[in-house]
């Protein structure tokens, strides 16, 4: 369940009590996590993983506005879902290995890869054990029984603020962490700044979406720069820890395996350094897009 539907279903406005309204959209993203999870504990589809640490992260800005609401239960949870969803990434890290060596290559030259993908296999096997025992751990389970008992009956409002307020607030916010990560890149566009700036988008896209739903104005144009960006320091995230992993793996089938296959894993590793390269050329080219314009919600703050 999205925010919109959530917005819609309860008739949460921006003049809602901050900790209240807050407390149903909580509902909201505990329902959509509980729909993915199933698919996720199956294993079967990596869709599910990727699509269910979104939902966590929506999660998290959720959190974010019952922790400005003052509700002091929210920031050590919100910790504790930050928490959860790092310990899913090296699952992810795995799906993404096994979906690039699937797809880089015809298929006349994707045997010579086999063994190297069937080590990435059973490695995605134990890590899915490992989400398995995480999910069903008592720490996750105090965990959701704690998001359950905040969703359902939400705490005594902590001041008078408004819904509206504390979103704008924190979109406000973000706008400024996020000009302040895209003024640290340098010519470089180094790695460690990149991820740094991916964080702070990635934060800004859900308050986004949130503060969308609240004010009833579209700020279609705008989301769709935060997930172009998004999705751009994505690739220079996902090559950042490709690059060594193949590497490591062309590095260990030097005098191993026939030179055929080595040189197929070499290509591997020239292809994500060129996606690298090529991501950091559009980035650069993309600034002025990165340095956002705070002026371009001014009327959804007035709104709210």
């Amino acid at each position: 369940m999205n925010a919109d539907a959530l917005v819609a279903t309860t008739r949460i406005t921006p003049g809602t009590p901050a900790a209240r309204g807050a407390a149903w959209l909580l509902q909201g993203q505990l329902a959509a996590w509980r729909i993915l999870l199933p698919a996720v504990l199956a294993g079967e589809d990596p869709e599910a993983l990727h699509q269910l640490r979104v939902c966590g992260r929506r999660l998290v800005a959720v959190l974010s506005v019952l922790e400005a609401a003052q509700v002091p239960q929210a920031r050590p949870l919100r910790r504790r879902i930050g928490k959860l969803l790092r310990r899913c990434g090296p699952a992810r890290d795995l799906d993404v290995q096994i979906a690039v060596l699937e797809s880089a290559f015809s298929a006349d030259t994707l045997p010579v890869l086999l063994g190297f993908l069937r080590i990435l296999r059973w490695r995605r096997i134990a890590a899915q054990l490992n989400l398995l025992r995480l999910f069903e751990s008592t720490d996750t389970h105090t965990l959701f029984v704690a998001l359950d008992g905040l969703g359902a009956q939400p705490p005594r409002e902590q001041g008078t603020r408004a819904l509206g307020s504390v979103a704008r607030d924190l979109a406000r916010r973000g706008q400024r962490q996020v000009n302040r990560a895209a003024r640290r890149l340098d010519e470089a566009f180094s790695l460690g700044q990149c991820h740094a700036l991916r964080i702070e988008t990635r934060k800004l896209r859900y308050l986004a979406e949130l503060l969308e739903s609240l004010s009833g104005m579209p700020l279609t144009d705008d989301l769709r720069r935060l997930q172009r960006l998004q999705s751009l320091l994505g690739r220079i995230n996902d090559a950042r820890h490709l690059i060594p992993a193949f590497e490591i793996a062309a590095s260990r089938l030097q005098g191993r395996s026939s030179a055929s296959a080595l040189r197929v894993m070499r290509r591997v590793v020239e292809r994500q350094r060129k996606l690298l390269q090529d991501a950091r050329g559009k980035l650069r080219a993309a600034r002025v897009a990165v340095e956002w314009d705070t002026r371009r919600w001014n009327k959804p703050r007035a709104r709210l």
